[in-house]
């Protein structure tokens, strides 16, 4: 659900995610395309009662939303002999194979867990960059759930913006699940071959725990959640399309800095002019490699070049010594 939210004589976006249950490409893409929809002024993304879904779906979407580089979320395992005996059979060496290594080590070490590895790709969190310039505000409560609770985790962790939450934290579902049934399938034939459960019965286990990153590294989410600033919905919220908590997201969007970073590109006589607000130098990489540093004097735009045969510009805009903007422009093939 995307919306423009009235307030005053300014605007601002409201998206609302149900769950990150599509698969990672069309939905990052489908995000992708309705961010330019949005006024710029500030975003509310509300992810209440979404249930999960697709691990990659949600930490690849936080990069859209910040100019900072994206630290995923780290899952291990529990360091027993069961799991070092299956991390090498059938499939399941392609979910616990990565871990193989550490599970043998903590026969020696004693350690409980074995090391914590990204299930996300670090470079995939980040190879799309920023897209939304505004300030962002999260909003989750008791019933964000399993990749909810990875997406509410990476927004606070990478420093995206405030996190509201109804309640005091989100549901807390921060592990990988299987089923007995399919890891008695997995394990048929081998040495660790499970035993038939009675009929009508199933079991469903916890195999990887997940571990927050940045300032709260190694924290779990899994019985713990996240916090964040708690908040109580009034009989207003319940019965005015949640008035309340909206108001208090639009007094956390106009509480953070403002800035703006929009380049308009010519291809023909190479270069990128770029209007900005509320910052005062923008620096320009070409594949990766220093480009020019120009300082942004008042509101005129400034006009940057780039050398023939480039084929990626990132442009990066900071206020003082905090990066606020960046934005990846494919220029060439």
């Amino acid at each position: 659900k995307v919306m423009k939210i009235a307030a005053g004589d300014e605007e601002f976006g409201y998206l609302r995610i149900f769950a990150f249950d599509s698969l990672p490409g069309p939905f990052i893409a489908e995000l992708v395309r309705l961010i330019p929809l949005l006024p710029d002024r500030g975003l509310v993304i509300d992810i209440r009662s979404n249930p999960g879904g697709y691990i990659w779906a949600a930490e690849r979407a936080l990069q859209l939303f910040t100019p900072a580089r994206i630290e995923p979320t780290r899952f291990s395992v529990l360091a027993t002999p069961f799991a070092r005996q299956i991390a090498t059979i059938g499939l399941l060496a392609q979910d616990l194979g990565p871990w193989k290594p550490s599970l043998d080590a903590t026969v020696r070490n004693g350690e409980l867990y074995a090391q914590t590895i990204p299930i996300t790709d670090p470079a995939a969190c980040n190879d799309l960059g920023q897209q939304y310039g505004g300030p962002v505000v999260l909003v989750g409560d008791s019933t964000t759930y399993s990749s909810g609770d990875l997406f509410s985790a990476g927004f606070v962790d990478n420093g995206i913006g405030p996190f509201i939450c109804v309640g005091s934290a989100t549901g807390a579902g921060g592990a990988n699940v299987t089923t007995y049934a399919d890891l008695r399938q997995d394990l048929t034939g081998s040495e660790a071959a499970l035993p038939l459960l009675p009929d009508g019965i199933g079991l469903s286990l916890a195999f990887r725990r997940a571990t927050r990153s940045g300032p709260n590294e190694g924290l779990p989410i899994e019985d713990v959640g996240v916090e964040g600033n708690p908040y109580a919905m009034t009989r207003d919220d319940l019965l005015l399309d949640n008035r309340d908590l909206i108001t208090t997201c639009i007094e956390e969007l106009r509480n953070q800095p403002f800035s703006r970073l929009s380049p308009t590109v010519d291809t023909a006589s190479r270069t990128i002019q770029v209007d900005a607000t509320g910052l005062d130098r923008l620096d320009l990489l070409v594949d990766g490699h220093p480009g020019t540093s120009e300082p942004i004097e008042g509101a005129a735009p400034v006009t940057l070049g780039y050398p023939a045969g480039a084929g990626t510009i990132e442009l990066t805009g900071f206020a003082g010594e905090e990066v606020r903007q960046r934005r990846r422009l494919t220029v060439g093939p």
